[in-house]
């Protein structure tokens, strides 16, 4: 079973289980940097990709502050890997481009 909630954000989702919670964070990226993060955390959304992390909550182990440090801890790994994968393409065309300019200087 799946839930939103008003006080959990758009990009937070809740997969209830009979033993576990499991909490999903999501964030959208351009389809040129697909290529630089891990395809099995990518899949494609409605307008864009999407990228997202989860992790599994015990019921034993549930409080709202819980909830709410999980989601900060996987929202900012999100961004984390979104930026890495950001530095990963720039430097893939600035070889491109070094490489690129070396061939010219040749011809």
């Amino acid at each position: 079973m799946k839930a939103n909630f008003k006080n959990i954000p758009d990009n937070c989702t809740l997969d209830f289980s009979p033993e576990n919670i499991t909490l999903r964070v999501s964030l959208n990226i351009e389809n040129e940097l697909r290529p630089f993060i891990a395809a099995c955390n990518t899949y494609k959304g409605e307008q864009m990709y999407v990228y997202s992390l989860y992790t599994i909550i015990n019921y034993r182990e549930l409080t709202h502050k819980r909830i709410q440090f999980e989601y900060d801890r996987l929202l900012n790994k999100c961004m984390t890997n979104v930026r890495e994968a950001k530095v990963r393409q720039l430097e893939d065309q600035i070889l491109k481009l070094k490489s690129k300019s070396f061939q010219q200087m040749l011809f």
